[in-house]
């Protein structure tokens, strides 16, 4: 997950932002302070501006909804292949510099 500075001070809680089990619930407590679950389209759009990136989330929710209960990617267009997991930024005690990559995953569409 991806948190500007600003705001992992409000609902980092104090934890390591490179540590899932420190983003995945300042991640519920964003979404909780931005309206979900009674508006979830007006609370995924506080953490990411792209009425499109809300409009993918909605529907991936929907999917797991409807019992889809195996996470999947976004297809790729028409001629290009899945995207590849991007390499982590993260040094390997999550704190410090990055780590240097070398290859560049694409972006997802």
């Amino acid at each position: 997950m991806q948190f500007e500075p600003s705001t992992w001070a409000l609902y980092g809680d104090g934890g390591n932002v490179m540590d899932p089990a420190d983003a995945i619930p300042a991640a519920a407590r964003l979404l909780a302070a931005s309206g979900a679950p009674g508006n979830l389209q007006q609370a995924i759009f506080a953490y990411n501006h792209s009425p499109a990136y809300v409009q993918l989330i909605l529907s991936q929710a929907a999917r797991y909804a409807n019992g889809a209960l195996r996470p999947s990617r976004p297809p790729a267009p028409p001629g290009r292949s899945s995207p590849s997991p991007r390499p982590s930024s993260a040094s390997p005690t999550g704190t410090g510099p990055p780590a240097p990559t070398t290859t560049t995953a694409p972006a997802w569409p």
